[in-house]
């Protein structure tokens, strides 16, 4: 039972919040976001603290039909 709710989850929540997510980014694609992402990879590899992730509510409401895509 606990198997099947976590890949609903992922399938209902997690997959649409990470697929908004890419297609925001594909469409503000360039060289500068390109690097900004390289720069903050490095910066969360090398201090975690600075790296926040969304909150539960915050994923899921971005996961939402209709809603915008994330970081627009």
């Amino acid at each position: 039972q606990a198997k099947n709710d976590r890949v609903e989850f992922y399938r209902q929540v997690l997959q649409p919040y990470k697929l908004r997510g890419h297609l925001a980014y594909l469409k503000r694609r360039s060289w500068a976001t390109d690097f900004g992402v390289l720069f903050g990879t490095v910066v969360a590899v090398l201090m975690p603290s600075t790296a926040k992730p969304p909150s539960l509510e915050e994923v899921r409401e971005a996961a939402r039909p209709g809603s915008s895509p994330a970081q627009e």
